[in-house]
């Protein structure tokens, strides 16, 4: 009997040990505070990886040679609707209305990245890839600056994620009706940052209405000046 409850007790510990491995390994598994920090050789790529496996790669030239570089970044799953979740959400939905499509947004997971080189912060000379551990649900990526909110093509490859960038700050993966992903990707909106954050939307798509409308003043003023 007691072997019995010795063998279900080892099979038990086993079960879970296998469950809390896959767990770890699961999409959204670099939830958290990471950093890392590398010498820049010249003439040579750079990788920066962290310990849960956030990578930033950058061709040669994008950092100075013989720096320092530290990348520090937080993941955070997003559990609720903060204002600039909001206005990420907002952005998506104008810019889907613009195209003539009604979108359902919802943002998964925040990316705050940092480079910093001796203390003092800098940002890559050209584009660098990013890959962090894919939430199981984003098709879109935004980087927020202010009001003003664009958007970037997110690449999934099994377990991991990666997009292209020029800029660190805050990015957001977010969840959005497939027919307008590619109608978002390199895409921007301005925002309202005030309590209704629907109204006030500039989108990149507008220098053509603008166009529109001032033939239609330079009309009007014509007509006057006739009569």
């Amino acid at each position: 009997m007691k072997k019995k409850i010795f063998a279900a007790a080892v099979a038990f510990v086993a079960t879970m040990s296998l469950a809390t491995s896959a767990f770890a390994a699961a999409p959204g598994g670099t939830n958290g505070k990471v950093e890392a920090q590398v010498k820049v050789e010249a003439d040579k790529p750079t990788e920066i990886k962290t310990e849960n496996n956030l990578v930033l790669e950058a061709p040669a030239g994008a950092f100075e040679a013989g720096a320092d570089v530290k990348l520090e970044a937080n993941v955070q799953w997003v559990e609720s609707a903060p204002t600039t979740t909001k206005k990420v959400e907002d952005a998506i939905k104008s810019i889907a209305s613009a195209s003539g499509n009604e979108a359902k947004a919802t943002v998964n997971t925040k990316l705050e990245i940092s480079l910093t080189s001796n203390g003092a912060t800098v940002q890559p000379n050209g584009k660098v890839k990013v890959t962090v551990a894919y939430d199981g649900k984003s098709n879109v990526v935004a980087y927020v600056n202010g009001d003003k909110v664009e958007f970037f093509k997110l690449t999934v490859n099994g377990n991991v994620c990666s997009f292209e960038t020029s800029h660190f700050s805050d990015y957001y993966m977010a969840t959005v009706d497939e027919k307008v992903v590619e109608k978002l990707e390199g895409q921007s909106a301005t925002v309202n940052g005030g309590s209704n954050p629907s109204t006030g939307i500039a989108l990149a798509v507008a220098p053509a209405g603008l166009a529109v409308a001032f033939v239609g003043v330079t009309a009007i003023v014509s007509k006057k000046k006739r009569g």
